[in-house]
């Protein structure tokens, strides 16, 4: 007996155990039956795992954000924005018929870390005209929004295009795979519309002209150091990067590089369908040869 190519199977596995109680009450009183392998507890454990992932995730975004942009209502409006986008997502899981699995739950983890990027480039942008032009918050939202809106649409129509033709496989792949291109997709999606609305709106609202990053305390000494050591690395890296389209010659040459080592890696590296994953399962197939057996050297 095999699932249905669209079945369940935590459904089946808890419908099947139902039919085991019901046809126990009919056993003799000194049978019993066990049951030996159940892979929906493997299932269960890896949706467990994911679950602790999303919730990781989420608190390192909440982290990563609060370090770059060092300010408590800078920090709290992106952080709106991935509950936002995740619950638009989740709620789109019922239009669609998808069901909560790993492969939608790992790429919810994925979303995480994308749903606030458009937030922070409007909230950066607000930032820098409050600061160089003296605007009021409100005035400096309009004028961040009339330079953003278009690279976050562009930006969001790229990640799309990537994901989208996932969704358009055929076979096994494209059944497994689908779920997963489809959500990562809406939740971008979502994202970039709610910073075209919602980040705008509490951008005018919540950032102050005089709110300055934490300058006092430990965190405001962490916070210096980190940025002494974050402008020399960036110092380095633009001035490699103005170097490298200064002779894109060699640009060019290390983009070959990459890619012929690309190739050889995709030619040489084992790959597999799905990874596979120790379940705690031992199995053995045992194949007997054919005859006929002689009873009396049995005996």
């Amino acid at each position: 007996m095999q699932l249905s190519s669209d079945a369940n199977a935590l459904d089946t596995i808890t419908e099947v155990k139902k039919v085991l109680e019901q046809a126990k009450e009919t056993f003799p009183p000194d049978l019993d039956y066990t049951i030996v392998m159940d892979n929906t507890n493997f299932i269960n454990a890896s949706i467990n795992e994911v679950k602790d992932t999303f919730v990781e995730s989420l608190l390192l975004v909440i982290l990563v954000v609060f370090v770059f942009l060092q300010k408590w209502r800078t920090t709290l409006i992106p952080v709106l924005a991935v509950p936002v986008s995740i619950v638009g997502t989740f709620a789109s899981f019922k239009v669609l018929d998808f069901t909560i699995n790993t492969l939608t739950l790992f790429a919810m983890v994925l979303a995480i870390g994308l749903v606030v990027d458009d937030a922070i480039v409007v909230i950066e942008n607000v930032e820098e005209h409050m600061s160089k032009d003296k605007l009021s918050a409100k005035d400096a939202t309009e004028a961040a929004m009339k330079e953003v809106q278009g690279p976050i649409i562009a930006t969001t129509a790229v990640l799309a295009s990537i994901f989208i033709p996932v969704a358009f496989i055929g076979g096994v792949t494209g059944v497994l795979y689908k779920q997963f291109a489809v959500t990562i997709t809406i939740s971008v999606v979502i994202s970039a519309f709610v910073a075209l609305t919602l980040t705008p709106a509490l951008c005018g609202v919540l950032l102050k002209p005089d709110d300055k990053a934490i300058q006092a305390g430990p965190l405001g000494a962490f916070f210096r150091g980190f940025n002494r050591v974050f402008d020399h690395f960036k110092d380095r890296y633009t001035g490699k990067v103005g170097w490298m389209i200064r002779h894109l010659k060699y640009a060019a040459v290390f983009l070959i590089l990459v890619t012929g080592l690309m190739g050889i890696c995709y030619k040489v590296l084992p790959s597999t369908f799905v990874p596979d994953e120790d379940q705690g399962v031992f199995m053995a197939s045992i194949t007997m040869p054919e005859g006929r057996i002689d009873y009396r050297q049995v005996q």
